[in-house]
C-alpha cells in the first residue's frame, strides 16, 4: 500500500509530487481503478503509466502494457523468439515486467526527470524487481540512441512517444526508420504505440512501412472490463511493422493496412494536418 504525503487540488485530485524542467510539468498523483488506489505519472494530460497499491513490489504490468493489452498479449506470445529489446520512452518503467529472464532491454527517454521518478522506489518499484536478464537506461533522444546501438542487435524495438499531445515528427521520417532498422536484426519487429486523441498516425506509420518494403498492422479493437481496469489497464492501440518474409507471428487478431511510400514523412518534410481527426 502507499503512505504520501499529499495536497487535494480544487478538482479533488490528490497530486503526490509535481516537477516542472524543459520537457513541462511531471506529476504523480493518486486515482482510484474501481476501488483499487494507483499512483499514477502524468506529463500534461497524458498518463506515462501506474502502479497499484496491492500490487506494489510485484512487478505486475499495467496501464497500456497490461499483460492483456495488444502489447502484453503479443510479447507473451513470441516468448523466447525475443531476446534483445529497445524501447523509445519509459513512462513507470511497467512493461519491463512483461519480459524475462532471457531478454535483455534498453529504454531510452529524453526526459531526465522521467528517468529518476522511474527508478525511485519510494513511488514506484517496477525496476528494481524485472525479471530481465540485463536492463540499461539511457537519457536522450530516442532517434539518436538507437543509431548508437550495435547493428543488427534487436530482435524487437518497441516505441512509445506518441501519445502525449504532441507528436515527435523526427521519430516519423523516413530518416529515422532508418536507423531503426540498421539496429534490428533481418526477422526484427517494431512495435509502435499509437495511442492519440487528435492525430490518426495509422497512415503515417503505414507509409513508412511501405516505403521500407515491410508490412504494417494495427492492433485489433477491444474495451477493457472491469476487471482489467480494476488491475490498472488501460485503452491502447498499438501499429506491428514485420519483414514480408516473417510467417511465425501471433497476429491473427491484427489488421494488414496498405500504405503509399510516396507519402512518408521525411525530416525535409511532415504535415500532421492531414492526419488530425476533426
Amino acid at each position: 500500500a502507499y503512505t504520501f504525503l499529499v495536497y487535494v487540488t480544487r478538482s479533488g485530485e490528490a497530486i503526490v509530487r509535481q516537477e516542472r524542467n524543459f520537457y513541462g510539468v511531471l506529476t504523480l498523483k493518486q486515482k482510484d481503478f474501481k476501488g483499487n488506489t494507483a499512483l499514477v505519472m502524468k506529463h500534461g494530460d497524458t498518463i506515462h503509466g501506474l502502479e497499484l497499491g496491492d500490487k506494489r513490489g510485484d512487478c505486475f504490468s499495467t496501464s497500456y502494457y497490461h499483460g492483456e493489452s495488444p502489447l502484453g498479449q503479443f510479447i507473451s506470445a513470441m516468448g523466447s523468439t525475443i531476446q534483445d529489446v529497445a524501447m523509445i520512452g519509459l513512462g513507470t518503467g511497467s512493461i519491463v515486467c512483461l519480459g524475462n529472464q532471457a531478454q535483455h532491454w534498453t529504454i531510452i527517454d529524453v526526459n531526465p526527470l522521467v528517468l529518476r521518478l522511474a527508478q525511485d522506489e519510494w513511488y514506484f518499484t517496477f525496476l528494481q524487481n524485472h525479471p530481465l536478464e540485463g536492463l540499461d537506461l539511457k537519457v536522450g533522444d530516442g532517434r539518436l540512441e538507437v543509431a548508437k546501438l550495435k547493428p543488427q542487435s534487436l530482435d524487437l524495438l518497441v516505441v512509445d512517444a506518441f501519445s502525449a499531445d504532441a507528436i515527435p515528427v523526427h521519430l516519423l521520417t523516413t530518416e529515422a526508420m532508418k536507423m531503426y532498422l540498421q539496429a534490428l536484426r533481418p526477422s526484427g519487429l517494431i512495435l509502435m504505440h499509437i495511442s492519440n486523441r487528435y492525430i490518426n498516425l495509422v497512415p503515417v506509420i503505414a507509409n513508412l512501412a511501405d516505403y521500407f518494403g515491410r508490412q504494417a498492422y494495427t492492433s485489433p479493437d477491444y474495451q477493457v472490463t472491469a476487471k482489467q481496469e480494476q488491475e490498472g489497464m488501460l485503452q491502447s492501440r498499438w501499429m506491428l511493422l514485420v519483414p514480408p518474409t516473417t510467417q511465425t507471428l501471433p497476429r491473427e487478431r491484427w489488421n494488414l493496412v496498405a500504405g503509399n511510400k510516396n507519402d512518408a514523412w521525411s525530416d525535409d518534410y511532415s504535415s500532421i494536418i492531414t492526419y488530425i481527426d476533426w
